[in-house]
Parts: structure tokens; sequence; C-alpha cells
């Protein structure tokens, strides 16, 4: 248990705006003020708990020495592999942090795995993302007929790959309406490439009024390495502001999808993705679905459910640390 006048320190790897640094960074702070907590986003030598985001520099390993040294407890968030892991941070400061670390944490079990076996570290501790964008509670949109069926896609530049050969089949499909949620610095870019698709702006202020516009999410994971460890954030974040999903066959996504009781809505090719379709296209299977996924969402990935699920990693490697908590 820990003492609810713990202090932590947060230190993400980017601002607010990113979206790993809002969902691990961020989204925490904000639930463990609701449980009683302090919490500062910068260092403070008052902090019994730093945790720092994968982004390095030497500056933040000397604070992780310093705050080590005095009895702070140390986690070191690792949520990215291979090239954009290396990407963040420079291989040796890496190391030196992994060994320097009381804890190490990570968002999926398969990264976990990969951390484990390619990069040596002895003990991963999987931490889940929350659902993005600092909800509430589930949200219960009202379901209807529909036409055009507007099906979104929602990610950062360098992910639309894996969506782009879906785009052709979804474009075939009758009284469908494909929806593109992108950076703005993108959309000329894309309109000019696709013109039948609709693309709209990312801001944190805008994306959900813009997810809700629409009917149903298309989200896909590659099947490169780095892909097939990455988070089901986006699933969870849709079904909780009400917008059912169908996606790709890919770890994380197949895990939830069946944990949720919604395996179907799940496809590996483009005559799959069709029937997922055709069969959330009335609001009848629309709404079961969403009976069945929003709960289960909920229940497991609710910002102060992680909060709880992070504190109860504190508590688990605390013992020498008994007299701060």
């Amino acid at each position: 248990m820990i003492a609810t006048n713990t202090c932590f320190s947060l230190i993400p790897v980017e601002t607010e705006d990113t979206a790993s640094s809002r969902i691990r960074v961020y989204t925490l702070k904000r639930s463990l003020e609701s449980l009683g907590m302090s919490v500062s986003m910068e260092y403070s030598m008052e902090a019994d708990v730093l945790f720092i985001q994968t982004g390095l520099t030497e500056e933040k390993l000397d604070m992780a020495r310093e705050a080590k040294a005095r009895g702070c407890m140390v986690v070191y968030d690792v949520d990215d592999l291979g090239s954009s892991l290396w990407y963040w941070v420079p291989r040796r400061l890496f190391f030196k942090m992994v060994e320097l670390a009381d804890i190490v944490t990570t968002d999926t079990e398969p990264r976990r795995e990969r951390l484990i076996a390619d990069l040596g570290i002895k003990q991963v501790e999987v931490l889940p993302d929350a659902i993005d964008y600092y909800p509430s509670g589930p949200i219960k949109l009202p379901i209807v007929e529909s036409s055009p069926l507007r099906v979104v896609w929602f990610g950062g530049l360098w992910n639309m790959e894996p969506f782009e050969p879906y785009i052709g089949v979804l474009s075939e499909m009758r009284d469908i309406q494909i929806v593109c949620i992108v950076m703005s610095e993108a959309l000329k870019h894309f309109q000019n490439w696709y013109p039948a698709i609709e693309f709209l702006p990312w801001s944190r202020s805008t994306f959900v009024s813009s997810l809700q516009s629409c009917h149903l999410s298309c989200l896909v994971h590659g099947d490169s390495v780095e892909a097939s460890v990455k988070s089901n954030n986006k699933f969870v974040t849709s079904v909780s502001w009400g917008v059912p999903v169908v996606a790709s066959r890919t770890p994380e996504y197949e895990r939830t999808a069946r944990e949720a009781a919604v395996a179907e809505s799940l496809f590996t090719d483009g005559d799959e993705l069709m029937k997922c379709v055709e069969a959330l296209r009335s609001p009848n299977a629309r709404q079961a679905y969403m009976d069945k996924a929003q709960p289960y969402v909920w229940q497991q990935y609710a910002p102060e459910v992680i909060a709880k699920q992070f504190l109860d990693i504190i508590a688990r490697n605390s013992t020498t640390y008994d007299s701060a908590f």
C-alpha cells in the first residue's frame, strides 16, 4: 500500500500533444492526483518516486543518479522498440539507465518479452496504456441508421502505411465515407493522394468530436516486429468514447477484441475487413458491440485503474524503500 503523502516526479519525453507522453505521463499525473498523491512534472528533491519516460540526456541520467543516492525509487518507462526507441535515446545512455533504474516499465506483454530477449533487461513490468483524452467515464453515443457509414482511421503520419492497402477495399464498398484524422501539416499531402477521403486535422481539443462524427473505427497494426508489440490504446480509446472498432488481427488488438467478446470484428485481409464492416453497418449490431465492449474497456483501462496498477508495481518493488512508502 502506497501512502497518500508519497511524492512523484514524472518526466515526459515530449509535450502533452505527443500521444505517448499524454497517455503514459500526463494521464498518470491526473489520475495519481485524483488518488491524493503529490505529483510534479519536473524533478523535485522531495520526490519519493522518479518516473522517466524513454528519452534520455546526460542531465536526466544525472538526475536519476542523484535521486537514487538519496533513496528515491527510479522508474524508467520504455514504450518504444527498435529504430523508434533509438530515435529518442542514445544506446549508451539507455543501458546506463536500465542498470540504474529500480523498475523498468513498458506498455505491452509482447514489448516486455522483446525488451528482455533483445536488449537483455532482466526484469520488466507491464503498465498498460490508459484510455486517451482524459475520459471521466465511457460515453454512450446514440447509435442510429446512417448514410453514408463513416469509417475512420486516425494516427501519426508514419503510422498510416499499414492502413493504406485497405483504402481501396473500403472505397469499393457501397455507401462508405472514409475519414482520416491526421496532423494538420500532413493534410495537403494526403488530400492530393486520396481526394475521396475526408481528412480532418488532429488537435487535442478537437479529436474526440472528430472521432464521434464517425460510426466505426478501422485500426491497423503493421506486420513488422516493432508494429507487432504496439499497444491497444487506439482500440480502447475509440470504444470508450463511443465508436466501435474493426481491427487487424495483430497481438494486442486480437487479445483485446477477444477479451471484450468482439472477436468477430478482427480481420487479416480485405475480404475479412469488408465482412466486418458489413456486419456492423446496422445500428443494432453496433449497439450490441458497444454493450459488450465498453464495460470491459472501462474496467481494464480507465485512467484510475492504470494509476492503481502503477502504485501496485511501486509497492511490489518497494522492499528497500519502506521508510518512504
